[in-house]
């Protein structure tokens, strides 16, 4: 009789799991796309199987002077509508932070002022925690004058990185920023840096 119930139990269990996951997955009566953490994709196919989908970022992308912002998906768009950042987050007061974009690669960018779809300018003060970790395929930066801060292990882990110019508004940067970059020789910090990490 117990081995019965605790069958029971697991069907129901099983059979709301199921019902969730179509709830996720339905878009009108179709399978649709999932967006998940970091940017990362996944689709549900037709027996319910979660599919990972690596995103494959913007490579060699233009400045920063052609992309728009979108506050509502925190995301940088080119201006045929791909998608170049996603985790990017509003300050307050017009200026952007950069977070996790865990798959970026070529040349980055990010001089210049930024729009959103209603003309409002934003420029980015910020590269945030672990922004870059991990990018191995990611090979120059360009950072835009008025960064003010790196955050911790912001490119940490990016063999590829040969080319980054810090810019001289920059006043903190982070624990581990430039770990494990093999392929970056060197760094010219701003006179006026009053915080760097270990």
């Amino acid at each position: 009789m117990l081995k019965r119930i605790f069958t029971l139990f697991l069907c129901v269990i099983l059979f709301c799991c199921a019902l969730s996951m179509t709830a996720l997955a339905s878009n009108g009566n179709s399978i649709g796309d999932l967006q998940i953490q970091d940017g990362q994709s996944a689709a549900v196919d037709e027996n319910l199987k979660l599919i990972y989908e690596p995103v494959t970022f913007f490579s060699n992308s233009p400045s920063a002077e052609s992309w728009t912002y979108s506050s509502s998906k925190k995301t940088l768009t080119n201006s045929d509508g791909s998608i170049i950042l996603y985790n990017v987050t509003d300050n307050g007061d017009n200026s952007l932070t950069i977070g996790s974009n865990t798959g970026f690669s070529g040349t980055l960018d990010l001089s210049g002022t930024i729009e959103d779809s209603s003309g409002t300018k934003y420029t980015i003060t910020a590269i945030g925690d672990s922004a870059f970790y991990g990018c191995t395929n990611l090979e120059s930066v360009t950072l835009p004058q008025g960064l003010e801060a790196i955050g911790d292990w912001a490119f940490c882990s990016c063999s590829s990185l040969s080319v980054i110019e810090i810019p001289v508004s920059i006043t903190a940067i982070g624990e581990g920023v430039f770990s494990a970059c093999t392929t970056l020789s060197a760094v010219e910090l701003p006179a006026d840096l009053t915080s760097i990490g270990k």
